[in-house]
């Protein structure tokens, strides 16, 4: 693929929180608009809104209420000339009675606002089989693979939030291998990539990508100047060390699917290797520099060079 062809595809954002009042997103509708324009702006034809979702009463945002939020926004970004179609989710803290609160209306699926479900993916309320999931900064919780299993037995598939920034992932990589092992899915936030990030998060989103355990790109956005929902640049930084499809698929294909409640293609895990290990830092260190695959690994003297 051309880069003039990929830089003409539409990107899908499924992690965002541009939703006004309702946790540390957007403050206001006029926040949410300028959010929006800004991802208009950068190619995203799609997004998804997904409020925090915790439990034990501190940001419970219940799914009916999120769902009218998101028509609100909708019906306000139209009459404001934006084209962008918004869907409805949450993201959901991962706690050991997740399905009862799913049962409650307060963990929610990603769902399609304004039009009837037209595939056996989604269900009679026309929200689609997937869930994302947010995980604790320092630990996974010990009940994870509970969580998970319960949830693929209900049809619903878990996509694990920003793992490059939790503690223990980060130090043991083959326990979020084990995960997508078992079924569940993974998003990495765009800015993760950024030149600008710890050298440790690139480094962790190298290793997560080169070995099959990123399905998903997605901006994390939570205000127009602060992480905004951007996600071209660092996009275009992925295809130009894993190429354009690998791009392609993480920040369109696979959240394309997922939004339609379709299948999400992945590709087996690879195992982890010293030589793989010493690969990943110097994809990360490409992204930091801004240089291509062959380029880098060609100056430190590693195979990859093709």
């Amino acid at each position: 693929m051309s880069k003039a062809a990929w830089e003409d595809e539409q990107l899908v954002d499924i992690h965002t929180h541009v939703l006004p009042s309702v946790d540390d997103g957007a403050d206001d509708w006029q926040a949410a608009l300028a959010m929006l324009r800004i991802a208009e702006d950068d190619g995203i034809g799609a997004l998804a809104c997904t409020p925090h979702q915790s439990s034990m009463g501190e940001i419970v945002n219940r799914n009916t209420d999120v769902t009218s939020l998101v028509q609100q926004l909708q019906e306000r970004a139209s009459e404001a000339g934006l084209g962008i179609r918004l869907y409805s989710g949450g993201e959901v803290r991962c706690t050991l009675d997740v399905i009862e609160r799913m049962d409650k209306g307060e963990a929610a699926t990603y769902g399609v606002v304004g039009e009837p479900p037209t595939r056996a993916d989604t269900d009679a309320t026309g929200r689609c089989r997937y869930m994302l999931l947010e995980m604790p900064f320092a630990h996974i919780p010990p009940f994870t693979h509970q969580v998970i299993f319960e949830l693929l037995v209900r049809g619903i598939t878990p996509v694990i939030a920003h793992p490059e920034r939790n503690e223990e992932f980060t130090r043991k990589p083959e326990l979020l291998a084990q995960l997508v092992q078992a079924g569940a899915l993974t998003q990495i936030t765009a800015a993760s990539l950024s030149r600008l990030a710890h050298a440790q998060l690139r480094e962790t989103c190298a290793l997560f990508i080169s070995h099959n355990l990123v399905h998903f790109i997605a901006s994390d956005a939570h205000s127009s100047h602060k992480r905004p929902p951007v996600m071209r640049r660092y996009v275009n930084r992925v295809a130009s060390i894993w190429g354009a499809d690998k791009a392609l698929s993480l920040a369109s294909r696979a959240p394309g699917a997922l939004l339609r409640g379709e299948v999400v293609a992945k590709e087996a895990p690879l195992e982890f290797s010293r030589a793989s290990r010493r690969e990943a830092i110097m994809a990360a260190r490409a992204l930091a520099t801004g240089s291509s695959r062959r380029s880098a690994f060609r100056w430190f003297g590693l195979p990859g060079a093709r």
